[in-house]
């Protein structure tokens, strides 16, 4: 039997982080399913958006770089927003990183670079001329550590305490957790899937004892057969996910992890959920009680919830399964002959026919409300929104009222200049054209919508052309735009109701851009 090794580690106390969702005036009565059904005849249009005054500056954060070579992110911006770093390259072998304006020491070759969640800490690693490799790590302090061998997938925990990553060198692969490697009774030969649980300092790898074998046998633990898919891991540790491929079928398991006194772990890996032809889309519900997945079975597709199969359709779109916050509700998007349509806790919705899903079905913060995209159409609560432009699923969002929906949405005809245009729906209303520069980063990313905490505003970056065929940066409130210069490399994080920032650069420099809303 081919299979894999799975190794957990924890590291230490970490508050778990435990997604809540709003509750209802009476908790004996749980709250009503969506109705995708509920059809008005007509989308009710909006109030038009009045303008808004605002004041807004620049602070210079430091300097650029030049261009890096392609598989180089030009900017990392801190998930604050309010530090960067980018690798300067000057000659083919010669880098230097530069933090917040400040150049460290040069290398001959850079890894991209990291922060933490707390935006505190930075790391990466460089090599130098004469070979040796340098784990660099800065924040309450900077060390420069010389490693012996090759450094892969850094990662640092949720609290960002603690730095991992794999070392590969003549001996085999290591995991080296804060200046530490771990202790192996075999050597290894391969590591993967190097991460932490998300609300959680437990680490998680996959490890190989052999080049000729996929992992075999779990470290310590229990043995599961694998086909090389990443192990999913609850935010509380306490479930792991495992996808297998053995003979030609796939097989879902699904793993409870304890603690024990001692601090080692009791598994119970249960029985497998089911064999199909395939498995895609794992999900687990926000609360860790509850998982859901596609499967297919002699051509046909079904969404598997907590054991249960659902219906058989033609098809389920992948990466469309959703769990609603309050883990409550489940929906996805299925098809059935010509006929594309969402589900909605078992409930089917309008067919639309011949339609391309795009994405996930989007829950609202309430749990009460659902958003998705089909061609150039936002649905939402089964209300058609038609679009000039096709919806950027990933940027779909609903306010933190859950009463509003903001999208990008891009055209993805290129003009003779080579650019396409996009514009932003502000619930299910697009509003001007601009400039696509989502292919700057190769990600919608920083030109998504943001809402602001009160939900009466939505802020987001642009781009246009000016005059002399110039493009102009601006940073727009609703549909008031500010002509700031300053090309965005992230999205807008607001600090307050009326107060938002984001980094951008300039002329081969940095800076903040701080805008608050006067009136």
């Amino acid at each position: 039997m081919k299979t894999r090794n799975i190794m957990l580690l924890v590291l230490p106390a970490l508050a778990a982080a435990i997604f809540c969702g709003i509750l209802v005036a009476d908790d004996n009565a749980p709250p009503a399913a969506p109705d995708s059904n509920a059809q008005p005849a007509d989308a009710a249009k909006p109030a038009e958006l009045p303008p808004v005054k605002v004041t807004w500056k620049s602070t210079e954060l430091g300097i650029s770089n030049k261009p890096p070579l392609w598989w180089q992110p030009t900017i990392v911006v801190s998930p604050d927003g309010r530090h960067y770093a980018s690798i300067d390259r000057q000659t083919e072998t010669s880098y230097t990183v530069i933090i917040d304006g400040k150049a460290g020491r040069e290398f001959a070759k850079v890894t991209p670079v990291i922060f933490s969640p707390d935006s505190k800490r930075i790391a990466y690693v460089g090599t130098t001329k004469d070979g040796q490799t340098m784990l660099v790590v800065q924040g309450h302090g900077k060390t420069e550590t010389t490693v012996n061998g090759e450094v892969d997938m850094l990662t640092f925990s949720p609290d960002s305490k603690n730095l991992a990553y794999v070392l590969t060198n003549e001996e085999g692969a290591h995991v080296v957790i804060n200046g530490k490697t771990l202790p192996s009774r075999k050597p290894l030969t391969k590591i993967e899937h190097l991460t932490f649980s998300p609300g959680t300092n437990i680490l998680i790898y996959v490890y190989y004892q052999n080049d000729k074998d996929l992992p075999c046998g779990v470290k310590c633990l229990f043995d599961m057969p694998s086909n090389g898919i990443p192990v999913i891991m609850s935010a509380d540790g306490k479930r792991l996910v495992n996808v297998y491929r053995e003979e030609g079928m796939f097989t879902l398991q699904d793993v409870k992890v304890g603690k024990n006194p001692d601090g080692s772990f009791s598994i119970d890996a249960g029985s497998s959920e089911r064999e199909c032809d395939s498995v895609h889309s794992v999900v687990i519900s926000p609360d860790d009680n509850r998982l859901a997945y596609a499967a297919t079975d002699g051509g046909k597709s079904l969404a598997v919830l907590d054991g249960v199969d659902g219906k058989a359709y033609d098809d389920i779109a992948k990466g469309s399964l959703a769990f609603s916050p309050d883990s409550k509700h489940f929906a996805y998007l299925a098809k059935s002959g010509d006929d594309w349509f969402i589900v909605i806790d078992g409930v089917e919705g309008k067919k639309y026919p011949k339609a391309s899903p795009q994405g996930a079905v989007i829950y609202s913060p309430d749990s009460q409300h659902t958003a998705f995209a089909f061609h150039n159409m936002l649905i939402v609560d089964g209300v058609d929104y038609k679009l000039r432009y096709r919806p950027e699923p990933d940027t779909i969002v609903f306010s933190p009222d859950s009463k509003r929906t903001a999208c990008l949405t891009i055209s993805g005809i290129y003009k003779r200049d080579g650019v396409t245009d996009s514009m932003v729906a502000i619930d299910g209303v697009e509003g001007k054209e601009y400039l696509d520069f989502t292919w700057m980063e190769k990600s919608s990313e920083i030109f998504r919508p943001v809402f602001s905490p009160d939900s009466k505003h939505v802020a987001y970056c642009a781009n246009k052309r000016g005059d002399n065929a110039r493009d102009v940066s601006l940073a727009v409130i609703d549909t008031t735009e500010v002509e700031t210069g300053i090309l965005p490399r992230c999205a807008p994080i607001f600090d307050s109701p009326t107060k938002f920032h984001y980094i951008g650069t300039r002329d081969g420099k940095v800076f903040l851009v701080e805008v608050e809303i006067t009136n």
